[in-house]
């Protein structure tokens, strides 16, 4: 909505100016840093008003920001000229291509980008966050493996097979019909739910 709305504006001023302004104060880097300290502060009393809810406030907003970068750099490897990140606060972050999309593998692969880009960073997390633990740095340890374990859960939560997620998206260029859809999304729930039961979760 307010990339139409911003860019709607601009095709105006270009239409009676026939001059076009690129970017804006909306999108730009310094406004999405303050966007993104502001979500940080909402999230802060949900965590407790203390140094621990306020690392736990500002670790989420760095997953949130993590995975958004992953979507961005597939904009980037299917050929868009640019891919800015727009962040909303208390509700994560989008992350908008330069053009429309040319295929379903192209949307199916921005989608998984996501959280594959973040499954990279996890490993390296975990490794060092032995590290740290081995030193003696125990608070670098746990802030590293609580980021760890954060990007690890938002980005399963993101690849569930339901509408607006990632794991949506995917499935709905590999199951264009309605019936396959919903069956497969069905199926895909089931198996999660199945594998976190035999995990031991409740």
């Amino acid at each position: 909505f307010f990339a139409m709305r911003r860019e709607l504006r601009k095709l105006d001023v270009w239409a009676a100016t026939g001059t076009y302004r690129k970017g804006g104060w909306f999108e730009h880097p310094l406004s999405q840093i303050g966007f993104a300290v502001l979500s940080a502060l909402i999230l802060w009393p949900f965590f407790g008003l203390n140094i621990g809810g306020l690392a736990l406030a500002a670790i989420l907003t760095s997953v949130v920001a993590l995975h958004e970068l992953g979507h961005m750099a597939a904009f980037r490897l299917t050929g868009h000229r640019r891919a800015r990140m727009i962040f909303i606060p208390l509700l994560g972050g989008i992350a908008i291509g330069g053009r429309p999309y040319d295929s379903r593998f192209e949307v199916a692969f921005v989608a998984l980008m996501g959280a594959g880009f973040s499954a990279f960073l996890v490993p390296v997390l975990i490794a060092a966050s032995g590290l740290a633990s081995t030193e003696g740095h125990r608070l670098a340890a746990a802030l590293l493996a609580t980021l760890a374990g954060c990007a690890s859960l938002f980005n399963i939560a993101n690849l569930v097979p339901v509408w607006k997620f990632d794991g949506g998206q995917v499935l709905r260029q590999i199951c264009p019909g309605p019936v396959p859809l919903a069956l497969a999304s069905f199926l895909l729930l089931s198996s999660l739910l199945a594998l976190g039961w035999r995990a031991g979760f409740s």
